[in-house]
């Protein structure tokens, strides 16, 4: 498979996907507006803990740095909910196929 054929394929991937799972401009907004008031909960959540010497957090989380502790988390729940959900895009995509 050449570099041409290669670009060809995957613009096409893209265009249809885009053309498929995209319904607008509110889409954008959702994946900068969800994720931000997500993280903002959880921090004020977790706020009311005590955080100091002595405390059970204190030996999970150093230093009291809970924003990169919840943000490293919150990182690394999104990659695995991303492959879920692409997993499930890719089972729909293929029943969808089966059927034509």
């Amino acid at each position: 498979m050449n570099l041409h054929s290669l670009w060809f394929t995957l613009s096409a991937e893209i265009t249809k996907q885009h053309r498929n799972r995209v319904k607008g401009r509110a889409v954008f907004f959702s994946l900068l507006l969800w994720p931000a008031l997500t993280f903002l909960t959880t921090y004020f959540t977790m706020q009311p803990f005590r955080t100091g010497a002595g405390s059970a957090l204190s030996k999970v989380i150093p230093d009291g740095r809970i924003p990169l502790f919840l943000l490293s988390g919150y990182l690394v729940f999104q990659l695995y909910w991303t492959v879920v959900q692409a997993a499930w895009l890719f089972e729909q995509e293929r029943k969808g196929a089966h059927l034509r």
